[in-house]
């Protein structure tokens, strides 16, 4: 048995940034991804040399919203962000993906709160290429 995590594109909010400038922006605050994510139990049968994996079980299924914010709105009295998460001083945005609390439409409208940030790399990978499904294989301890 292994656990599988699906997400699926729902809404993308990305700002048009030529040269270092935003051309246009959506008003979120950044790059906003919004994806359901479906955490599967999977069982794996080898027939031979086949491998055949079918679905189980759904454990849970939840919305999750993760931002690449501007670095005009990160407060860099309190967060002081590390070199390797500020990017380079040409671009506007920060080098680094959070997980947002809730769904929301416009940044001035809402007071927008960081639940986590994102670590794991194969999950900045496709968040980068604004990928419409995904899938992550969990590691059981």
């Amino acid at each position: 048995m292994q656990i599988l995590d699906v997400y699926t594109l729902i809404e993308k909010d990305v700002p048009e940034v030529l040269s270092g400038q935003v051309v246009s922006d959506p008003g979120v605050g950044g790059v906003k991804l919004v994806y359901w994510k479906r955490r599967i139990i999977l069982r794996i049968i080898t027939i031979g040399s086949i491998k055949i994996s079918y679905p189980v079980k759904l454990l849970k299924r939840e919305k999750v919203v993760f931002l690449r914010p501007y670095k005009k709105h990160w407060d860099t009295r309190r967060n002081r962000l590390p070199r390797n998460y500020w990017g380079k001083t040409s671009n506007p945005l920060t080098n680094m993906w959070t997980v947002v609390g809730m769904d929301y439409k416009k940044w001035s409208d809402t007071t927008v709160r960081f639940k986590d940030q994102v670590t794991d790399h194969e999950i900045i990978r496709f968040l980068k290429s604004e990928e419409e499904t995904f899938n992550i294989y969990v590691n059981q301890k």
